[in-house]
């Protein structure tokens, strides 16, 4: 079996929604869902700054979206901050 074969046959597999997930099938509903090839990092570069200030307006006056930060804020960097923890090798 050569390349050209084995792709085509991958290719028909994923149309046709054989092996593959629910997400990476081929419908009329994920017909013209665009999904770029790039990192997140990259989506995010030429947006960032409006994305940013978008939040902090959304934090400014939605309720929701200020106790969502809340509690992200003491759920992952904790109720008293963040501090320093010494890790001293002891020389007897």
């Amino acid at each position: 079996m050569g390349l050209r074969t084995w792709l085509r046959r991958q290719l028909s597999a994923v149309r046709t929604g054989k092996r593959a997930f629910d997400a990476a099938r081929w419908n009329r509903f994920s017909a013209d869902f665009a999904a770029p090839n790039t990192s997140a990092d990259a989506e995010l570069r030429g947006s960032l700054k409006v994305l940013r200030n978008r939040s902090r307006a959304l934090v400014r006056d939605n309720p929701y979206a200020r106790q969502a930060k809340r509690t992200t804020q003491i759920n992952v960097v904790g109720a008293r901050g963040i501090q320093m923890q010494p890790q001293v090798l002891r020389r007897r």
